[in-house]
């Protein structure tokens, strides 16, 4: 098995979870590999009710003072209760369509709530909120969970942690494509431990180790294929040759300003590669107001002396 294998190959993805990864794009284990989580999820340390702020995303620790209670609203089934953290605050709590929670939530005993906080003035709601007893959200505190995009609906991105950890299981592993030399100059991990990291970052430097790694690996392949398309379009021989006119030099003297020594430096390298030999490709960069658009103009100036056509977009 390699990284062109199928991710059907991998344990305990059948025909129904392939199709599933398929519509999310995911065909091959490398491609598995390179679905990078969009942001990750951190269990923060909970805080007091009158401390959780109102539109945001808090975990709130507290006992119930009775009970859960299930309604009956439009046929819809709301099961409400109340929390009380250590200085003696309320917050009420709602679920949709989980009566469940009647029976399993025990009065007086203590638990973490983990959702959106509403309200106003002290009073505090969270709605369908995550519920966590005390020793399971101190296992997950300060952690780093990811969190994937694009995945369609019935496949979570624990399914997509589990395919990754069951094909690293299997011996597949993401080729090295840098040098020990250039490990060592820019202090890179290796790519498999910047995979592994990505999906299962232990700590957030674990997560900055393989994030510098990953972004360094995108920007170096874009750079070699941006030299490959220069080697490939230098080769290409100029069949419009936009010749040097006196117009274009008589327009420049006749400017209300002067061009700087920078501008007429690059302005001269553009001439000489619109009448050169070969195919130019050219990427004109500067801060705002350093005279960009008049380069452009008079490079298209010219070439509509030369009775060719430019466009500016």
């Amino acid at each position: 098995m390699d990284l062109e294998s199928p991710v059907s190959e991998i344990k305990n993805i059948g025909e129904k979870r392939e199709k599933l990864f398929r519509q999310a794009g995911i065909f091959t284990i490398g491609d598995l590999f390179r679905c990078y989580p969009r942001t990750y999820d951190r269990f923060e340390e909970p805080v007091s009710v009158l401390n959780a702020r109102f539109r945001d995303f808090a975990s709130v620790e507290g006992v119930l003072a009775g009970a859960p209670v299930t309604r009956y609203v439009k046929r819809m089934k709301i099961t409400d209760a109340l929390l009380l953290d250590e200085a003696g605050a309320s917050m009420k709590l709602s679920w949709f369509s989980m009566p469940y929670l009647s029976k399993t939530l025990v009065p007086g005993k203590r638990y973490v709530f983990r959702g959106k906080i509403t309200g106003t003035g002290h009073a505090r709601k969270m709605t369908q909120p995550r519920v966590f007893s005390k020793e399971e959200y101190e296992s997950l505190s300060k952690t780093l969970r990811p969190v994937y995009s694009g995945l369609p609906k019935g496949l979570t991105g624990e399914t997509v942690q589990k395919a990754v950890k069951e094909a690293f299981a299997m011996g597949v592993r993401p080729e090295e494509t840098l040098s020990p030399e250039l490990l060592a100059d820019y202090r890179l991990i290796p790519i498999a431990d910047a995979v592994r990291k990505i999906h299962f970052p232990e700590t957030t430097d674990a997560f900055l180790l393989a994030r510098d790694r990953l972004a360094f690996e995108e920007f170096y392949r874009f750079l070699l294929k941006v030299r490959a398309l220069k080697a490939e379009t230098e080769r290409i021989p100029n069949r419009y040759v936009i010749r040097k006119k006196r117009e274009t030099d008589a327009l420049i003297g006749s400017l209300p300003f002067e061009l700087t020594g920078a501008q007429k430096k690059v302005l001269e390298e553009i001439r000489n590669d619109l009448s050169g030999p070969h195919v130019s490709n050219r990427l004109l960069q500067g801060d705002v107001g350093s005279g960009k658009t008049i380069l452009c103009f008079l490079a298209m100036y010219e070439t509509a002396l030369n009775g060719y056509e430019s466009v500016l977009m």
